[in-house]
């Protein structure tokens, strides 16, 4: 039964381009954290799986689905663009198609017709969730499932995967699609700024060898303030009161540390010590920053047009800066500019 069960899926998967599945009563050791749209169980084995709250989609129901979203996508009125009409919409496809569908069945697949239409599918689900600071594809199939870093619990796995490459490019692109940008056998990396400000990066065969890697770094709408890296303990109020010190003085700044340590959530944070009528230039490769300053100019490397972090910053040593803000300093070009910029002593601080 469980072998047929995991042939059912993978049809469904074959229909939609992604699995959901929940795990078995009998592998499940206790809830750790539940709300409407998502819950994290223990397994047997104490590892923790990270379940989007969505039901698992018979063949019947897929197929339902890839056809109404197909036929769906083909309309151009922009008043289809609200849900009201989606469900009108929906409900119309069902009876031209004979299709029977009670209520409780009608309400989630609905909304999986809704993040499919609107969104990127269940993916939409983790980009909802503010706990969750990192979301990675690495690969396809049920054994590769989508990973999610959350705040407190770490990696976690996930009760949902791509079944093909094409879905995965699918739900890239339309990501990127405002930005201009393409996933695609001609250009198989690219990098990009979602509109909620979440960083995608991503690369597909030949670059990635082992199928598809997708990974969406997330970043909390409001950003931290002293007072709130003084009371989670990221920096003590004596090492905050001379950071405070060191930017009224005008002194050049560098913070630096590993990936996810916190580096731009603290450079966030030090802009409240920056007088508010500063002139302020911000470069960066991807952009991370947010600025409350209202005379800011921020400037973004663009690889497509071959302008790199040393262009700009030499550009903005040329903009009668206040400050200076190089978001990220990669290789020995850029530190190059780093130290071009220290050395040119125009404005009252470089930070980086």
């Amino acid at each position: 039964m469980e072998e047929q069960a995991i042939d059912e899926t993978a049809k469904a998967g074959f229909l939609l381009g992604w699995v959901l599945w929940q795990p078995a009563r009998e592998k499940m050791l206790k809830t750790v954290f539940e709300n409407e749209s998502c819950r994290i169980v223990e397994l047997k084995g104490k590892e923790l799986l990270y379940c989007i709250n969505l039901p698992e989609l018979s063949i019947q129901e897929a197929g339902l689905l890839a056809e109404a979203f197909e036929e769906f996508k083909l309309l151009s009125n922009p008043e289809f663009e609200e849900l009201n009409n989606l469900e009108f919409f929906f409900k119309e496809f069902c009876d031209r198609n004979l299709v029977q569908i009670d209520s409780g069945q009608e309400e989630y697949l609905l909304e999986i017709l809704r993040l499919s239409a609107f969104g990127f599918g269940p993916l939409s689900r983790l980009l909802e969730n503010e706990s969750i600071e990192e979301i990675a594809i690495t690969g396809l199939g049920k054994e590769k499932p989508v990973r999610v870093f959350d705040r407190k619990l770490g990696w976690l796995k996930t009760n949902f995967s791509y079944a093909n490459q094409s879905s995965v490019k699918n739900a890239v692109n339309k990501m990127a699609r405002r930005l201009g940008k393409r996933l695609s056998m001609q250009n198989p990396r690219l990098n990009a700024m979602l509109p909620d400000g979440s960083r995608l990066s991503c690369s597909i065969e030949p670059v990635s060898f082992l199928g598809p890697n997708v990974t969406i770094r997330k970043f909390g709408k409001k950003p931290f303030s002293p007072l709130d890296l003084a009371a989670n303990k990221t920096a003590t109020a004596e090492a905050l009161a001379f950071l405070q010190i060191a930017f009224q003085t005008d002194s050049s700044v560098l913070i630096a540390g590993n990936t996810g340590s916190g580096k731009t959530s603290l450079l966030n944070a030090l802009f409240c010590f920056v007088p508010e009528n500063e002139r302020i230039i911000a470069v960066e490769e991807t952009p991370e920053l947010k600025i409350m300053h209202e005379h800011l100019i921020k400037l973004n490397v663009s690889e497509g047009l071959n302008v790199g972090m040393k262009d700009l910053i030499i550009d903005s040593l040329r903009m009668r800066p206040d400050r200076v803000i190089v978001g990220e300093v990669r290789n020995s070009e850029e530190v190059l500019a780093f130290v071009d910029t220290m050395l040119a002593g125009q404005g009252k601080g470089s930070i980086f």
